[in-house]
């Protein structure tokens, strides 16, 4: 009886052994269930702000090509300047102009954020003056094709890039005209208007230096631009006089 009574007891201490351990192994499983979800929220959370920051910096990262169109106003000058008998005199004629324009930019050397870009503008230009009581109203219309070589630095951990530029433009004017009260307009470019050595020349060749700061898709920029090559030029009994245009731009664009 007390053998049996053994094995009984024996038996009973043995089962509430095995039911503690596998308590303990639901315990320990439990635990590195949660683990794992708090592995997988965290992983997630991660991944999808990544996601959002890469999204957000997504033009601002400079891809291998883009294209962007703007519209850009002109601070412009019209230099004109007249040597000869031991002296040289410069007069400088301002006028507004609006541009809109088109550019496209290429990656160079792959990872490298170095771009060839070229571009073509519509341009529009006015000013009205008046001198002796006599008003004069002028108007030009040019298209200009700049190539620039830009370099995008990217802020980190945000979507903004500034971007300088350094480039050469080519000009052609498709029309250029004044009108004074009481006459009819004449063209720069017409020699029954101007006479035969004082016409304009239609194409013109310059450069541009400027910098962009684009915010996701869209930017502003600043930029002077000067002629290498005169609008006019005269040179008559030691008397030389050559007209050439600068501008300062601001412009806005988007890019896609």
């Amino acid at each position: 009886m007390k053998t049996m009574k053994f094995f009984a007891i024996a038996a009973i201490m043995m089962a509430a052994g095995a039911l503690s351990v596998n308590a303990q192994e639901r315990v320990v499983t439990l635990d590195q269930l949660r683990n794992s979800q708090q592995n997988r929220n965290t992983t997630t959370v991660a991944n999808n702000n990544r996601a959002a920051v890469s999204q957000s910096s997504s033009y601002a990262a400079s891809p291998a090509n883009w294209s962007s169109a703007y519209v850009q106003y002109n601070i412009s000058t019209l230099k004109t300047k007249t040597e000869g008998g031991g002296h040289s005199v410069t007069d400088n004629e301002g006028f507004s102009a609006i541009s809109l324009g088109y550019n496209m930019a290429f990656g160079l050397f792959g990872d490298l954020p170095l771009y060839l870009q070229p571009g073509v503008a519509l341009t529009y230009g006015w000013d009205s003056e008046e001198a002796y009581g006599v008003k004069t109203k002028s108007s030009m219309m040019y298209a200009r094709i700049p190539v620039n070589l830009v370099y995008s630095f990217q802020i980190p951990n945000s979507p903004i890039s500034i971007d300088p530029y350094l480039g050469i433009n080519g000009r052609a004017f498709i029309f250029a005209n004044a009108k004074e009260d009481g006459h009819d307009s004449h063209s720069f470019f017409s020699e029954d208007d101007m006479g035969k050595d004082h016409t304009w020349n239609r194409f013109q060749i310059g450069a541009q230096a400027g910098v962009n700061v684009r915010f996701n898709q869209f930017y502003v920029g600043a930029e002077y631009a000067m002629d290498a090559t005169e609008v006019y030029k005269h040179d008559k009994n030691g008397y030389k006089t050559t007209e050439k245009i600068n501008a300062f731009s601001i412009s806005l664009g988007y890019c896609f």
